[in-house]
């Protein structure tokens, strides 16, 4: 396991990671930088944290007038403190109810944290390590399936069917869509992709996060068995579906979910999202991220189509442009 300082020393210039550690009446942020380590105390606990987290990820789904107010109280708690400086790669190690919080869309007055610097997330210091030492490669082939045949009209996702085609065009490749957007398809194609994305349904199991699903064609793909996946040549998966980054945090501050499964499954990184998202805007923002991601980092590609959706007509409010996170491999 490495340590947090062999970690700070590995960072790149301009690069800050952000460990958090929630305790009952206070909590301790660390900010690891290659030439220094600083730690502040954070006057909130783990009850009154988790109410204000609940509070906003709430009124971001009901598209509250309360959202506002709610993020610029986080953002006082657990950024604002923090002194990090504009432009700065922000890698964030949460903990407790910080996993469900979205970090990059806690705002000031300057607007929201991603207005001003690239976001991304690691399950813990250890894991941060492990992406900056990992080789940098470039992504392999694409497998993109999107909009699978659930066998109910309701179910179907046309925008999703749109994204992946669009995606896999600019890939030079062809997506799986409807039929051939299946469980048997995944599981035989994903070990041998350098990107893997999926636009579909999604269940979470918040009580036995193992058994949240992956909606395809004929069969779902639970996260148990997603841990048994050989995903080593994949530089990215991203899941374009409801609360992919969803689950549940474990006594000893474990994350089970999609997110875990696949890292231990050996993917470099993953984009998830933080709660339902919306069918047109999310495809909108993958192409995006994708035109992107040829000419930046994967957390700069993120954020610049986070914040075109931010600007498109009617779409301002984060339940659209904010739900998805990258974890992992920011590069």
């Amino acid at each position: 396991m490495r340590q947090p300082a062999e970690v700070a020393a590995a960072l790149p210039a301009g690069t800050v990671l952000v460990v958090y550690h929630v305790l009952p009446k206070r909590s301790i942020a660390w900010t690891l930088r290659r030439d220094a380590i600083r730690m502040q105390v954070l006057p909130v606990g783990v009850r009154d944290l988790e109410e204000q987290v609940r509070a906003l990820r709430r009124s971001i789904v009901e598209r509250s007038a309360d959202t506002q107010a709610a993020s610029r109280a986080l953002h006082k708690l657990l950024v604002a403190p923090l002194g990090l400086r504009e432009g700065e790669m922000v890698v964030f190690v949460p903990h407790k109810s910080l996993h469900l919080a979205p970090l990059h869309a806690l705002a000031n007055d300057r607007g929201p944290l991603l207005a001003t610097n690239a976001v991304a997330h690691a399950l813990s210091v250890s894991a941060a390590g492990e992406s900056l030492a990992a080789p940098l490669v470039s992504a392999g082939a694409l497998l993109a399936l999107g909009n699978p045949d659930l066998g109910d009209p309701d179910l179907d996702l046309p925008a999703a069917e749109d994204e992946v085609r669009a995606i896999a065009k600019l890939a030079g490749t062809s997506a799986f869509v409807r039929r051939e957007a299946s469980a048997a398809r995944f599981r035989s194609a994903s070990p041998g992709a350098g990107i893997v994305h999926v636009a579909a349904h999604a269940t979470i199991d918040e009580v036995d996060p193992l058994y949240s699903a992956l909606k395809l064609a004929a069969g779902d793909v639970e996260a148990r068995e997603i841990y048994g996946m050989d995903l080593r040549n994949a530089r990215l998966v991203a899941l374009s579906a409801c609360s992919s980054g969803m689950g549940k945090v474990s006594g000893g501050d474990e994350f089970w979910g999609f997110k875990r499964s696949f890292l231990v499954a050996g993917a470099k990184s993953l984009l998830v999202t933080l709660w339902p998202v919306a069918d047109e805007s999310t495809a909108r923002m993958m192409q995006s991220f994708y035109r992107h991601r040829d000419s930046v980092t994967a957390a700069e590609a993120l954020r610049r189509a986070q914040l075109e959706a931010l600007r498109h007509p009617g779409e301002d409010a984060p339940l659209f442009w904010a739900p998805f996170i990258l974890v992992g491999d920011w590069r």
